[in-house]
């Protein structure tokens, strides 16, 4: 006997496809704001910078909304990487290497995920910062010196912005890995789970996720 179980509430999914727009906005603009003449994605600078502006404010309210609801609701227990996650990586990467079919008992998420998650919060601070004493040298002089300098701020965001396109890239391939009904709660909230044969794994999930 099949049943549906709430794996990702509404806020969560409706944040996660708000900031997937608003980020991948960013990584676009981005390269045609640093070199236009490669990254020919843009009719014109204006364009770009406005789009660019915009969707920083769109992540801004998104990470400050999700830190919120991590709070509220002790969601930071299943996302915040842990140096005690560490001990788990060796069976991660053997499981990921293909070298065991063996999925171990990591909960919601598992340690590559959440490295990422606890990254991707950390490294959106980093540009926000950095893109605020880009955006507006002159308004805030204190951000710029606080990374050594316009320069160093400027090269600082350009390199997060490129962490950012490989961690996007690892998380879709832990997602992937993880099975399609994953991938499918992140659109409806739910995944399907049979009461009698549901691996020890899977229950687990769905005990963080109640």
């Amino acid at each position: 006997m099949t049943r549906k179980v709430l794996r990702h509430p509404l806020f969560i999914r409706v944040t996660h496809w708000v900031n997937m727009i608003a980020i991948t906005s960013l990584i676009i603009s981005g390269f045609y704001i640093h070199n236009p003449w490669k990254y020919d994605f843009f009719s014109t600078m204006d364009a770009a910078r406005k789009l660019h502006f915009f969707m920083m404010y769109v992540v801004i309210a998104g990470l400050i909304a999700r830190i919120y609801f991590a709070v509220a609701t002790k969601d930071y227990e299943n996302v915040w990487f842990r140096l005690k996650d560490l001990k788990n990586f060796p069976a991660l990467l053997k499981y990921y290497l293909f070298l065991t079919d063996e999925h171990p008992n990591w909960g919601k998420y598992n340690p590559g995920q959440k490295l990422v998650y606890s990254g991707w919060g950390v490294l959106l601070i980093i540009q926000i910062l950095t893109g605020f004493a880009l955006y507006k040298p002159d308004s805030f002089p204190t951000l710029a010196a606080l990374f050594g300098g316009l320069n160093v701020a400027r090269l600082t965001h350009y390199l997060v912005n490129w962490i950012f396109v490989i961690t996007v890239a690892i998380h879709l391939y832990l997602d992937l890995t993880e099975g399609l009904g994953i991938i499918k709660s992140m659109f409806t909230g739910y995944i399907t789970v049979e009461d009698e044969e549901t691996p020890v794994v899977a229950k687990e999930q769905i005990r963080q996720t109640l």
